[in-house]
């Protein structure tokens, strides 16, 4: 089985911990999406944290969360679909990463994609194991800008 996917923001931090952010656009507020809506979302992002860890990250503690975006005033005009602006729609960031640890959750995903062992990394050479693992996973991006 083939997966294809795209994050729309990684934020790793400065303890090595990847954050995965997702932006959803609709003319309705987060809160206003059906149950069943916010579940494919739930599983979007989670079959994300099982890319990652399957591509050496440690995701033991990463946050899954959406950023929903309302477009004011979405419309059809002349035949094509337009908008006013685009403003929060809902709480800037809506963890769902309580949800995603669900045991349902792991399991149907293990059915599809299976989730590797995690061991503990060396913490000392975070810099250094996330460049060449950004390196792996976006290649035509270059190099991690660090501090140094």
């Amino acid at each position: 089985m083939s997966v294809l996917g795209r994050l729309d923001l990684l934020v790793i931090d400065e303890n090595g911990i990847p954050h995965i952010m997702d932006y959803k656009t609709s003319p309705k507020n987060y809160d206003d999406f059906a149950e069943a809506k916010k579940l494919t979302f739930t599983y979007q992002l989670s079959t994300y944290e099982r890319m990652l860890r399957r591509h050496g990250f440690n995701t033991t503690a990463t946050s899954l969360n959406i950023i929903p975006l309302k477009l004011n005033n979405f419309r059809k005009e002349n035949g094509k679909w337009t908008y006013d602006s685009i403003v929060p729609g809902g709480n800037l960031l809506e963890s769902i990463t309580d949800r995603a640890n669900k045991d349902y959750i792991a399991n149907n995903l293990d059915e599809y994609i299976e989730a590797p062992l995690l061991l503990d990394g060396d913490s000392s050479k975070i810099t250094e194991n996330v460049t060449d693992l950004m390196k792996t996973c976006f290649p035509e991006h270059g190099n991690v800008a660090t501090d140094e």
